[in-house]
Parts: C-alpha cells; structure tokens; sequence
C-alpha cells in the first residue's frame, strides 16, 4: 500500500463544499454505471420485464454502491479509495447535520460489511439479493423475482457457510 498523498488529501480538505459534492456525484454515476452492468450478469435479471428491470435497478442502486463501496475501505487507515488514491474520511465531514448523518452512516455500513471479509463471490450475492427484492414498490413479476432471490439466498448460505461460522445462540 503507498503512502498517502499530502498534497491531494490537503486539495480535497480545502476543496469548496459543492466541488467536493460534484466530486462525489461523479463517482457516484461510475459506481451506478458499474451496478447496471453486474445486474445484466446476475442471473435471470435480463430475462425479466424491461420495466421489472428499471424498477429494481432504480430502487436497489444506492445500496448496491454502498455495499460496493466496502471493497474500497481501508480499515487500518480509516480511509476509502476515492478516484485512485486513499482519502481520510474526516476529509468528507462538512458542518451540516443531516448531510453529516447520511456521510457518517454510508462510512460505517461500508465499515461494517468490510469487516467481515466476505470473498468476491459472498459480496456478489449478497448485492444480487439486494437487487432482486421482490418487495420493491411497482414491480409486476414478483412471483419470478421472489423465486431468485430464495435460490440466491440458498446460494450465499451455502458460500457463508464455507468461511463464516453460524452465531452460537445468544450471539
């Protein structure tokens, strides 16, 4: 791993607040772009209602980069990846509370997910059952979308269990 880079890590802290945003929405649209094109892969998505399709992408995106986003934490330095180095993420603390609430809660799902180690395979999906909730408002094939998300369920079981060990009861 390098060592961080003063000088970029000081532009983003005194970068104004909407650039710093801008900055973030842009990688929010290259995590999306990124979502759409593992939705196409996860199976029986494109065989779904084009509309089913749009449906779940649309309400599932924002999680998926979030969970995506785990793979870019580096827990020993409290950083994250972010366009081709590591940033603190103090760097991302602005003095709004509600703004500051979403930041700080995105940070420590990511944290929490990173933390358990799941390998590529466990992380895939475990996205594809957010993707395919057949609980999302306005889908119309539910019946097909509930039976893979169960078969992706038993999946991720059956990959859990080969490196996770199931809680003891009263964990």
């Amino acid at each position: 791993k390098r060592l961080p880079d003063v000088s970029r890590i000081l532009h983003y802290r005194n970068m104004p607040h909407i650039e710093m945003w801008m900055q973030c929405a842009t990688q929010l649209t290259k995590s999306i772009q990124q979502v759409i094109e593992f939705a196409k892969m996860v199976p029986g998505f494109m065989k779904l209602s084009q509309d089913d399709q749009i449906v779940l992408l649309k309400s599932a995106s924002f999680e998926l980069v979030v969970v995506r986003m785990s793979r870019l934490i580096d827990l020993s330095s409290n950083s994250v990846l972010f366009d081709d180095f590591y940033l603190p993420f103090d760097v991302f603390v602005t003095g709004n509370t509600e703004e500051m609430r979403l930041v700080s809660q995105i940070f420590e799902f990511a944290k929490n997910l990173a933390e358990l180690k799941l390998s590529d395979s466990q992380l895939a999906l475990y996205q594809a059952l957010i993707l395919l909730n057949s609980d999302r408002y306005n889908l119309r094939g539910t019946m097909e979308i509930a039976r893979l998300h169960d078969a992706l369920l038993q999946a991720l079981r059956h990959e859990l269990n080969k490196t996770h060990r199931l809680p003891a009861k009263g964990e």
